[in-house]
C-alpha cells in the first residue's frame, strides 16, 4: 500500500489534532505530572530527554501533526515554566546577586511568547498573510530563548557533572529556541504566498511587539513579576512538591 501523502498547512486542522490525540495527551501530561509530585526534578530531567529523543525521531507523515503539538507544547510552554519552578536562582531573587539581570524582563516576555504560541497552534495557521506578524514574533522568542539558553549554559554544563545531571534542565532554553524558530518558519510559509511586501512588513512589525510588550510590562508590573517570583515555593529536585514554610 502506497504511503499517505502528509497535509499541506491549509489541509491540516487548526488544533492539530483529534480527539484519539486528544485523549492520549492527556494521559502522558497525567502521568508526567504525576512523576513531578512524586520524584520531582527528576521527572523533569527524564521528560526533557524523552522529548529531545522523540523530536529526532522519524514517523509517519499522518502522525507528524501529532508529534509537532507534543514537542511544541513541551518545549515552548510546559518545559519553561516548570524550569522556572524549579530555578535555583537564575529566575528566582531577582533582586540577589545570583539572579539573572533583569529576570523579570525575561519571564514577562517567556510569557508573552507563550500566549502566542498557543494563538498560533490554535487559529494562527487561518491567518492568511497575518501569520507572518506570527512569525516575527517567533523570531523574538528564538533570540531570546537562545540568549537565557547561552546565559545559564556556564552553569549547566558545572551541574551536569556536579548535581547528578540536574544541571541539564538548563538546555531546555535550546529546545524552546528550536520550537519558536520552526513556528516562525512555519508561519512564514503561510504568509507568504498572499503577498509581497505586506508578509514583511508584518514580519517586522511581529519583531517590534516581541520587544515592545515584554519591555512595556517590565516597566509597569516589573517589581510585581519579581516578587511573585520571589513568592514561589522552592520545590527539592528529589521530594513531592510542597510549599516551603516562610521565614
Amino acid at each position: 500500500m502506497a504511503e499517505e501523502a502528509p497535509l499541506t498547512i491549509e489541509q491540516e486542522p487548526p488544533l492539530q489534532f483529534g480527539i484519539r490525540g486528544l485523549m492520549v495527551l492527556q494521559a502522558v501530561c497525567a502521568v508526567f505530572f504525576a512523576g513531578l509530585v512524586w520524584v520531582g526534578a527528576a521527572a523533569l530531567l527524564i521528560a526533557l530527554v524523552v522529548t529531545v529523543v522523540y523530536a529526532a525521531m522519524a514517523v509517519a507523515p499522518a502522525q507528524r501533526p501529532a508529534k509537532r503539538l507534543i514537542v511544541d507544547l513541551a518545549g515552548g510552554i510546559v518545559f519553561p515554566c516548570l524550569c522556572v519552578y524549579y530555578d535555583p536562582g537564575f529566575f528566582r531573587g531577582v533582586r540577589n546577586l545570583g539572579g539573572l539581570p533583569h529576570a523579570s524582563l525575561a519571564v514577562a516576555a517567556m510569557g508573552m511568547q507563550m500566549v502566542a504560541l498557543l494563538l498560533w497552534l490554535a487559529v494562527g495557521r487561518r491567518a492568511g498573510v497575518a501569520a507572518a506578524l506570527f512569525s516575527g514574533v517567533f523570531m523574538g522568542g528564538t533570540a531570546l530563548a537562545m540568549l537565557i539558553g547561552l546565559a545559564l549554559l556556564p552553569a549547566s554544563v558545572i551541574g551536569i557533572f556536579l548535581w547528578a545531571g540536574y544541571g541539564g534542565l538548563g538546555l531546555t532554553p535550546f529546545l524552546t529556541a528550536v520550537v519558536f524558530g520552526r513556528n516562525s518558519a512555519r508561519a512564514w510559509r503561510v504568509a507568504v504566498p498572499r503577498g509581497d511586501l505586506l508578509p514583511m512588513l508584518l514580519l517586522w512589525l511581529g519583531l517590534a511587539v516581541a520587544v515592545a510588550v515584554p519591555v512595556a510590562l517590565y516597566f509597569f508590573l516589573g517589581d510585581e513579576i519579581a516578587a511573585a517570583l520571589d513568592r514561589l515555593p522552592r520545590p527539592e529536585p528529589l521530594v513531592p512538591m510542597a510549599p516551603n514554610p516562610k521565614v
